[in-house]
């Protein structure tokens, strides 16, 4: 047998708007949950004003746009991976030096895909690279 609305809310938390006693929107979070005992099965329901977190969120979106704008914009190429080595950023400057977009590659193929170069014109090996090095917990020696 099964009870009306069971299935699709039990076990899920959804967002709602709420109102105030002055009128007013708010956003919640509402949970249900449903349980047996041997008195029978049980149902409970949580509301959360989750007012705070909506305007962190909001808040956070706006930094990650502004800062995503200076990347892209700025005049010096800027990558960035993550600690297995995936490209998470790869700035307008990058890709227009290169003239190849950002690619999922292993760290190891770094070098040989974007054609990377010592200063001398020595092609660079993947050991070269400076994030590569720093990705493997190695020193980076920067010289002018």
């Amino acid at each position: 047998m099964r009870i009306a609305g069971e299935g699709r809310l039990l076990g899920k938390t959804i967002e709602l708007a709420g109102l105030r006693k002055d009128g007013s929107e708010f956003p919640l979070e509402l949970s249900l949950a449903a349980w047996e005992t041997h008195e029978g099965r049980f149902y409970s329901g949580v509301i959360r004003d989750i007012t705070g977190r909506k305007a962190l969120e909001t808040e956070l979106a706006q930094r990650n746009e502004l800062v995503n704008a200076v990347l892209e914009n700025v005049e010096s190429g800027i990558v960035v991976c993550d600690a297995e080595g995936a490209l998470t950023l790869f700035n307008r400057a990058t890709r227009e030096f290169h003239n190849l977009p950002q690619q999922p590659l292993p760290a190891s193929r770094w070098a040989e895909h974007y054609d990377l170069y010592h200063a001398d014109g020595r092609p660079m090996q993947a050991a070269d690279v400076p994030l590569f090095k720093a990705l493997q917990d190695q020193p980076v020696l920067i010289r002018s």
